[in-house]
């Protein structure tokens, strides 16, 4: 009869002990919410999601340094930290914190920090003024590229020759989209001249050579220095142009239709 009470006094105990024990395991996640709701009053730190460590900024950058293969984007802010992608000369991309000389960013599907001593901050408006008419302004004997995308690593398209006018509908970076001759595609803004508009009927009319050489200007049968020459003409001598195409002027002079390059001109009245 003992035995019986001692076997019955430890199996009341046991459960007493399970389920203290069970109410303790399942109201600690409770407790534990509660306390950091209130841990503010009491004094308790709260708890919060992981953040980005540094301080917010929230502004937009562009790649400044020309370094051929591009600067780093790293999984943290130092050179130590793993490369996840290197970024171009011209990309923009929009910084939310910085730590450091480091911003962080997401750019090309990667989320990492890039050293901004090698970026500089822009206005967030500065693409939308970028937008409009522009002539290319840089004189190189094989003319400026037009690319598929907004990189000297994307396919050559074209290549446009100096003066030639196109609009820019959209910008990336340094790189103006646009279409020209036919082709779709990207120009470096670097070799071009922003103009407030193509000028094509302002440029019709009445012109005088106004470049003194000793051979003459030449006249030839399209817009380009790659044309067949037909003639050419002498300082003073006075031409109408009836068609624009870029710094070119298509005219009738002396029994010869083509084209003169009107750098060597004056517009006269």
């Amino acid at each position: 009869m003992k035995k019986k009470k001692i076997c019955y006094r430890l199996s009341c105990c046991l459960c007493c002990f399970c389920l203290v024990v069970g109410f303790s395991i399942n109201s600690f996640g409770a407790t534990e919410q509660y306390i950091g709701s209130i841990g503010g009053v009491f004094g308790l730190p709260e708890k919060k999601q992981d953040t980005v460590a540094g301080i917010s900024v929230n502004k937009w950058y562009m790649i400044s340094s020309t370094y051929e293969e591009g600067i780093a984007v790293r999984s943290g802010p130092s050179t130590e930290e793993k490369l996840l992608t290197r970024i171009p000369y011209g990309t923009l991309f929009f910084v939310d914190v910085k730590d450091g000389v480091w911003g962080h960013t997401t750019v090309n599907d990667y989320t990492g920090w890039i050293h901004l001593d090698y970026a500089k901050q822009i206005n967030t408006t500065d693409t939308e003024t970028d937008i409009g008419w522009y002539r290319i302004s840089y004189e190189d004997e094989d003319g400026i590229a037009v690319r598929t995308g907004p990189s000297t690593e994307e396919e050559l398209l074209i290549r446009i020759p100096y003066g030639t006018r196109f609009y820019v509908d959209t910008v990336d970076g340094i790189w103006g989209r646009t279409t020209v001759n036919g082709y779709t595609g990207w120009v470096h803004l670097d070799y071009a001249k922003k103009i407030n508009s193509p000028d094509t009927e302002t440029d019709i009319g009445w012109y005088s050579i106004s470049y003194k050489d000793a051979d003459g200007i030449a006249v030839r049968i399209g817009p380009s220095t790659e044309e067949e020459m037909l003639i050419r003409i002498p300082y003073g001598t006075r031409f109408y142009v009836d068609a624009v195409s870029g710094i070119w002027g298509h005219t009738t002079v002396n029994g010869y239709t083509g084209w003169v390059h009107l750098d060597y001109a004056d517009a006269v009245r």
